[in-house]
């Protein structure tokens, strides 16, 4: 080996010490195949999102030499695509928005390290390093600028306003009468065995910011409804407790006269959403509450209105009616308080928008 090369694998090593042993395994791959340029990129990209990851509490330990690869294989789109906000939120040294070509290298550093483990297998295990490959579903930005394309994707993509009790009340009510239900029987009778459930569930997402994850894994014992606070299990395993909206507690309330009864659930089956399932009672997923919650959305005439668009749809109207991130950020669980500036700025548009209503 020259000694030109013998230099650059040593700087390679001191670069990547601080790195998890799977980012290690990464970079040892692929020293040989990228740019020396690219690879001092992607060591700062991968380190930024790694340290992201601790700071918001999705591993036990802060030093992140010490984080396993299941917390990558355990991430949702959702994850990944509330750290791609926290990208489009940061400065660069002239304190500007990120260009759109910076936030595409971190992200596409991040798609190589996921293809990676996804490919690679673990000496030890023999299997892959991860079994989901939660980057391929992230995709990159297009041209534009960063800041004002992530408040206009919210903007168009939430509840706003009144739409907030419309919604409410259009899954409670209204659903019956939509195209989708009015002439099919079968939608109907399952709309209403489900409806207090289905209400209830979309109402403590608008009135709590919770992830639906958050929601999924909450039971009978975490709830304490005379002081409206739930305990849930957060990003890391850490359980808190979080307060609710009243509005949320009286829907929260009716589902659970029914739920015993409807959906014939025994002392033994605590999780607080349940399904029928061959007439026996069983936990809801998140995956079936996404789908839930997407029906009734397109039913309402904004298919955009995903599970974790009513979480940006909460943040947006505190930002509006109490005006603190410091507040919001606790009731969000963001670490980084850029994460939830953003909902400022989406306010602040909000209000340029209705200036000029008035005055056109």
């Amino acid at each position: 080996m020259s000694a030109n090369k013998d230099k650059q694998q040593q700087d390679l090593d001191r670069k990547i010490e601080g790195l998890p042993y799977f980012a290690i395994k990464y970079f040892e791959t692929y020293r040989g195949t990228l740019q020396e340029n690219t690879v001092n990129s992607y060591i700062s990209d991968i380190k930024e999102f790694l340290f992201w990851l601790s700071r918001e509490g999705f591993a036990p330990s802060e030093d992140i030499r010490d984080m396993d690869v299941t917390v990558l294989n355990d991430l949702h789109l959702e994850d990944v695509s509330d750290y791609k906000n926290y990208l489009l939120s940061q400065k660069n040294k002239d304190d500007q928005p990120l260009a759109v070509t910076t936030v595409n290298r971190k992200l596409s550093a991040l798609k190589s390290l996921f293809n990676y483990l996804i490919k690679s297998s673990d000496r030890k295990t023999r299997k892959p390093y991860i079994e989901r490959n939660v980057m391929a579903q992230l995709p990159l930005l297009k041209d534009g600028n960063t800041e004002d394309t992530r408040v206009e994707s919210i903007q168009n993509n939430i509840l706003i306003e009144e739409e907030i009790s419309l919604f409410r009340k259009f899954v409670y009510d209204g659903f019956s009468e939509s195209d989708e239900a009015k002439d099919n029987k079968r939608i109907l009778s399952r709309w209403r065995q489900n409806r207090e459930r289905d209400t209830a569930i979309i109402s403590l997402l608008l009135g709590t910011g919770l992830r639906i994850a958050e929601l999924e894994g909450i039971t009978l014992k975490d709830l304490d409804t005379k002081a409206r606070k739930i305990k849930v299990i957060r990003k890391g395993g850490e359980k808190r407790s979080v307060s609710y909206s009243k509005i949320a507690h009286k829907d929260l309330m009716n589902y659970l006269e029914i739920r015993s009864q409807r959906y014939g659930a025994t002392k033994d089956e605590t999780s607080l959403f349940l399904v029928l399932y061959r007439d026996k009672a069983k936990p809801m997923t998140k995956r079936a509450m996404q789908k839930m919650i997407e029906k009734y959305a397109e039913a309402f005439g904004k298919p955009q209105v995903t599970a974790h668009k009513l979480r940006h749809s909460f943040a947006t109207n505190h930002i509006k009616k109490v005006n603190s991130i410091p507040i919001l950020q606790k009731i969000l669980n963001h670490k980084d308080p850029a994460t939830t500036m953003i909902y400022s700025k989406v306010f602040e548009s909000e209000i340029q928008e209705s200036i000029d209503k008035a005055d056109s």
